[in-house]
């Protein structure tokens, strides 16, 4: 069994990227990060048993390919051409990013997955759910070409399409940068309802009001509320943006680390899409 979210009422889906739970269980946590990209979650334990991931084996990429077909993904090994760059290479894998797709990676002479989804800035960006240094913590990845090929890649990655989930997957796209901690692509656009509710923010974070909680009304009658009482509540920031060719607006909001404009912010405690809200109000 899985469990689809929505981009539209959704404020936990950040917090599904871990750290894998044992050193041979990389395979199948890269592809649990891979089907949260398109917001379809799927436990380590459950994709483990359905992979038939060994204590001591781990999981081979035919293995992998079989299970994710089996799910409904369209699976094939692709890699680099004769003579082909690792940097041409990756712009030509981006091109089904763009769409949906995400790339299953074995790095490190073929001993550790990790999850990519996004090319941007000459970088390509992933999550590698082992850490740095074989600790296990983890890590959201900004390679450059030079940086992937050391690496030790293969030359070779599993290209994974949406193919049955391609219209759900898309319609993830906007949230992607966001949950892979990418430069987000900002536009601020006055007299918008989104810019109201910047501004809501910037009154829930002074201290001379008594603000306290802000509370989101989504169609269908969902509702998410933010307690800036909690314990680890700090300062807020809304951000929204635009992706592709999607033309609805994506929202985040971020816990920042510090008061200062500018400060580091956290992982998204909310993304929902921009045309799902209907209002909100400062209690």
């Amino acid at each position: 069994r899985h469990t689809l979210f929505t981009p539209c009422n959704n404020n936990c889906l950040s917090l599904q990227f871990k750290e894998q739970r044992n050193e041979n269980t990389c395979g199948p946590v890269a592809v649990r990060h891979g089907l949260l990209l398109g917001g379809l979650y799927l436990s380590e334990a459950a994709l483990s048993a359905h992979f038939q991931t060994q204590d001591e084996d781990g999981t081979d990429g035919p293995t992998i390919q079989k299970a994710l077909k089996s799910l409904g993904f369209e699976v094939t090994l692709e890699g680099k051409k004769r003579r082909e760059t690792t940097d041409n290479f990756l712009k030509r894998m981006d091109c089904y990013l763009r769409e949906g797709a995400f790339l299953l990676a074995c790095i490190y002479n073929g001993e550790h997955w990790v999850c990519l989804g996004a090319l941007k800035r000459e970088r390509i960006w992933g999550v590698d759910s082992f850490g740095v240094g074989w600790s296990p913590e983890l890590n959201f990845t900004a390679w450059t070409a030079d940086d992937f090929d050391g690496q030790e890649w293969g030359d070779e990655v599993l290209l994974v399409k949406p193919d049955k989930h391609k219209d759900y997957f898309k319609s993830w796209l906007p949230a992607r940068q966001i949950l892979l901690h990418m430069p987000l692509d900002v536009s601020s656009r006055s007299g918008t309802f989104l810019n109201q509710l910047n501004e809501a923010c910037v009154f829930l974070n002074d201290e001379e009001y008594s603000y306290s909680e802000l509370n989101l009304y989504l169609k269908k009658g969902v509702q998410l509320s933010l307690d800036m009482e909690a314990p680890d509540a700090g300062s807020v920031a809304v951000e929204y943006f635009r992706s592709g060719k999607i033309e609805t607006d994506t929202v985040a909001i971020r816990c920042l680390k510090g008061d200062a404009p500018g400060t580091a912010a956290s992982v998204p405690i909310i993304i929902t899409r921009g045309d799902q809200l209907v209002g909100f109000q400062l209690n």
